[in-house]
Formats: structure tokens, C-alpha cells, sequence
């Protein structure tokens, strides 16, 4: 669709008058989300997976940037040591493969780190939590909107069931690894972690990944390099070539017959060591030098790489050491640094949510045991507040701290103690308002949290090891 009507031209914005020398966009601006369905979201994500597997270049990009957004460590602060020792034992133990993955394969880290490879590869992947207190990763390519027969099937989009502009439900049509075929399974929101980073737009349901405009380019400069490798082999095959004038003779007899130099075949074994032709007059001998790829090529290539390098804001230096001096390396450096911010957060969001949610397991673990004992045994956490747990962030020499305060007053538990689902599912533990101060008996979890000096949190802090030596 042209952008002005044919025979007229905009004479205020040279933007809208494409004409014959470039390609005119469409004049009508429709949500993300209509434009990129399921048909053109899997498409996509088949073609940045087919990039990946097959090509070098794109698989070292996405490990250099998950090296740089997914080293966390867990750590606890509550102030009491032998807490602290507790709490990263049950939480080394319960991010086990056989404790935390659905299928028993893969630990926390690399459930992680595979969630932020599809972020990157497909735009967004999905954690479902289990029953059991497992979780199981489904890649985004999967999500897609149930099957038409259903009454409610103009509530949903790209995978996602809308109410209200909210997000009420998610559709997976995963494949089953025996017989291939696909089967829909829609499960509710409040049991789904959908990982993904929005840019661009507000109103995108699904973002897109960042390289789906640099996927052309991947591919290009690998194609090409194959037709490349292909034409060096080829003049690899020819090594010297000889020649001569007509009126001089062959160049291995001298008794043939007249006229009948194609009778010569000269055959060369240079495997014995150095050859010494004994050549006549008008005889030639020329070793074949190549002069691929040409140097203009090469600038063009390194231009193809810098720019679909960028696509994951990773700098050139990074794929070539010799490219710049130190200064240089280290300016980039502190530029992609602050480029992975943003990531870094879509981590953090990931481990809060873990940490409320086992949080909720170990305490309503502990809470079963008590009641099944008829014993209530002092509460050192009357309270996890809906704030979610609190990851502490180190990098590029600043801290970032964002806590969830647990209320450290050792209250009883006693046997009217309850337990709720906040708004959002973040857990809620409390004692009955008899037992709390006065001030401190509102509906608000942030009214108790704020209550008393002993303020706790546990956080996630990014491991050093991504650090560049001073």
C-alpha cells in the first residue's frame, strides 16, 4: 500500500514520496501483534533456530550475551548466619534438575540460561509451574492460539487469551517427541512466567526477538562464506600452469612429430622436493595465485558482521581482539555493559519469582508438618510480603538493591494461622491480628513489613567472573 495516492506528491514530508528509488512502507500503523501471528511467529523462530544451529557466528553471540546477563548467585542477608546457611542449602537443593525441572534435565542455571537463549532466538519462551514443584520450560515458537471451534476464540491472540486488555490464559501446542503431533493445553496466567523483554511498542502482547532484523544478514555472510571457501579449494586444484609460444616444442620430447604438441603431458610430482624445469626458448612456467577474496570484499563482510552484530548490541572488538587498542575495548566494554541492563532485569524478575515461589513451598512444607504434629513451634517469618524477593545486583561497580522485607518479631504461629494467595500470586504468610502490634494490624502486608528495626532480605547477586580486569 503506497503511502500517497498515484500522481501525488507530498510536498511537506520528503518522507512520504518514495517515488522509484526506494520501497514505500504501508500509511496505516496496526498493532504488533496482528502483523507477527502465529504462522510468521513460528516461521521466524525456525529460521533464527536454523541460523543457530548452523551457523558459528550467531551461537557465539547469544553464549557471550548470556555470559554477561545470567550470572547470579544466590544470597541470602537475614542477618543470622545459621539462616543464611539453611536458606542456601534448601535452595541449592530444591534448584537440583530432579527438584526444580519437569523433566528432571536441567537445574536452575540452565533453565535460566536456555530461558534467555529463546528470549533472544524466539522473543519470549514460558515457565509453567507444576504441582509437584517443578517447572517446566516451553519454548515461545510453541504458544500459539487453540485450535477455531472454540466460543471464546476471538478472545485470543498469538497463544495469549484476553480480557479486559489482560492476559487471562495461555495456549501451548507442544509436540510430542514419539509421534510428533501436536495437542492444545491451555493453562491459566497465574501458573505461567511468561520471560521476554518489550522494546519498541506498549501495546505488544508477545515481543518480537531482537534479531529477526539481522537474521537476513547471518545468513548472507554465511552463505557467502561457504561460496567463498568453495572458490579457494578450486584454486587450490591448479598449482603452476605452463606455457609456450606455437613455434616452440613440447616441453617433454623432444622427437615428436611435427605440429603435435598436444601428444605432451608433462607430469609433475613435487612430493620428492623441488622441481628444476630445464626450459627451451618460448617455454614459460607461472605458479596461479589467487586473489580471493578480494580486499573490497572483505571490508563488505566485516561490514555485514558489524552490523548483525549489533542486533545484540555486542561490539566488534569482541569478535576481533586485534580490532581496537585498549581504550577502544574497554569503552566498548562499558557500553555493552550498560546495554545488558535491561536483560539483567528480566533475570532478576525470573529469580524473584523463584524465590517467592519456593518460599511458599518451604513454608507451606512447614506449616503441613505442624498442623499434622499438633505442635506450633515458634515463627522466625511471620510474613513474606507480596514485594517479591529481593535480588541484589553487582556490576560495573554499583549495587543495586531491591528487598523483600521479612518481618523478624518470632510471633507464635497459632492454630487460626492461614495462608493466602495475594494479588499476582505472591505468597502471604501471617499470624492472627491478636498477635501482631497495633499499629501493625492492617489489611496492607506493607503495613506489618514496615513494623519493627529488623529489616531482611535475600538476594540474587550477579557472580564477578564478568567483570574486566582493571
Amino acid at each position: 500500500m503506497s503511502t500517497t495516492s498515484p500522481g501525488t506528491t507530498d510536498t511537506t514530508y520528503q518522507a512520504l514520496n518514495p517515488g522509484n528509488r526506494r520501497r514505500s512502507a504501508t500509511a496505516r500503523v496496526r498493532l504488533e501483534d496482528s502483523l507477527l501471528n502465529d504462522r510468521r511467529r513460528e516461521a521466524l523462530a525456525a529460521n533464527a533456530l536454523d541460523v543457530w544451529r548452523n551457523m558459528g557466528l550467531l551461537a557465539w553471540a547469544i553464549r557471550r550475551t548470556l555470559d554477561y546477563c545470567c550470572l547470579w548467585d544466590f544470597q541470602p542477608r537475614t542477618g543470622d548466619r545459621g539462616l543464611d546457611v539453611a536458606l542456601k542449602q534448601l535452595m541449592a537443593r530444591d534448584t537440583e534438575p530432579e527438584a526444580i525441572d519437569t523433566y528432571g534435565r536441567m537445574d536452575w542455571d540452565d533453565i535460566r540460561r536456555v530461558a534467555e537463549a529463546q528470549k533472544l532466538l524466539a522473543g519470549d519462551c514460558f515457565l509453567v509451574k507444576q504441582s509437584d514443584w517443578t517447572l517446566q520450560l516451553i519454548e515461545g515458537a510453541f504458544c500459539r492460539s487453540p485450535a477455531y471451534g472454540r466460543n471464546d476464540q476471538k478472545q485470543w491472540i498469538n497463544g495469549a487469551k484476553l480480557r479486559s486488555g489482560r492476559v487471562v490464559a495461555w495456549n501451548f501446542a507442544e509436540e510430542d517427541p514419539l509421534t510428533g503431533t501436536r495437542g492444545d493445553r491451555i493453562i491459566r496466567q497465574s501458573n505461567v512466567w511468561q520471560h521476554c523483554q518489550f522494546e519498541g511498542r506498549p501495546n505488544q502482547i508477545r515481543p518480537q526477538s531482537p534479531i529477526v532484523a539481522a537474521l537476513n544478514e547471518f545468513r548472507d555472510v554465511d552463505e557467502t562464506f561457504d561460496h567463498m571457501r568453495a572458490k579457494i579449494k578450486l584454486d587450490q586444484l591448479f598449482g603452476i600452469a605452463f606455457s609456450r609460444k606455437p613455434e616452440a616444442e613440447a616441453f617433454d620430447s623432444d622427437n615428436d612429430t611435427d605440429g603435435s604438441q598436444d601428444a605432451s603431458a608433462r607430469v609433475l610430482d613435487f612430493g620428492q622436493g623441488p622441481a628444476v624445469f630445464d626450459l627451451d626458448e618460448g617455454e614459460d612456467v607461472k605458479a596461479i595465485e589467487s586473489g580471493n577474496p578480494a580486499s573490497q570484499t572483505q571490508d563488505f563482510l566485516k561490514l555485514c558482521l558489524q552490523i548483525a552484530l549489533k542486533s545484540l548490541d555486542l561490539p566488534y572488538s569482541f569478535f576481533d581482539e586485534s580490532w581496537t587498542n585498549y581504550s577502544g575495548s574497554r569503552g566498548a566494554w562499558n557500553l555493552f555493559e550498560r546495554a545488558c541492563h535491561a536483560r539483567r532485569k528480566t533475570q532478576e524478575r525470573l529469580h524473584k519469582r523463584l524465590t517467592q515461589w519456593l518460599l511458599l513451598k518451604w513454608l507451606s512444607r512447614w506449616i503441613s508438618a505442624a498442623l499434622a504434629r499438633s505442635v506450633y513451634p515458634a515463627v522466625n517469618w511471620s510474613l513474606i510480603c507480596s514485594g517479591g524477593g529481593s535480588h541484589e545486583a553487582s556490576h560495573s561497580g554499583s549495587h543495586r538493591r531491591s528487598s523483600t522485607w521479612l518481618c523478624g518479631q518470632s510471633l507464635r504461629a497459632s492454630s487460626r494461622c492461614r495462608t493466602c494467595a495475594t494479588r499476582g500470586g505472591s505468597a502471604t504468610i501471617w499470624t492472627t491480628a491478636e498477635r501482631l502490634p497495633r499499629n501493625a494490624r492492617s489489611s496492607h502486608p506493607s503495613a506489618i513489613c514496615r513494623h519493627g528495626a529488623m529489616r531482611r532480605w535475600l538476594s540474587w547477586r550477579r557472580c564477578n567472573e564478568s567483570r574486566m580486569a582493571d
